[in-house]
């Protein structure tokens, strides 16, 4: 994490619960994406002052897909910088 500072990089976690709607996220500015694994097991924490964003998701729906989780929010990060 202290690499992607010094890089001038800010990392945003996908979360399933607890941060940013990811449509209202502030995108300005070089951008690392973490996105776990779908189990949430991982040997990898994201760094403390991660952004964290989260997909609303319907009704009891717990999680998505990583590979969709990851193209949505590329997606989004895409579409602000247009």
């Amino acid at each position: 994490s202290a690499e992607l500072r010094s890089a001038g990089l800010r990392t945003v976690v996908a979360t399933t619960r607890g941060g940013v709607d990811f449509r209202e996220l502030d995108w300005d500015g070089p951008r690392a994406i973490w996105i776990g694994s779908e189990t949430g097991a991982s040997s990898l924490e994201p760094p403390a002052d991660a952004l964290r964003a989260t997909i609303p998701m319907a009704g009891s729906v717990e999680s998505l897909n990583a590979a969709t989780a990851a193209t949505l929010l590329l997606f989004e990060a895409a579409r602000h910088r247009r």
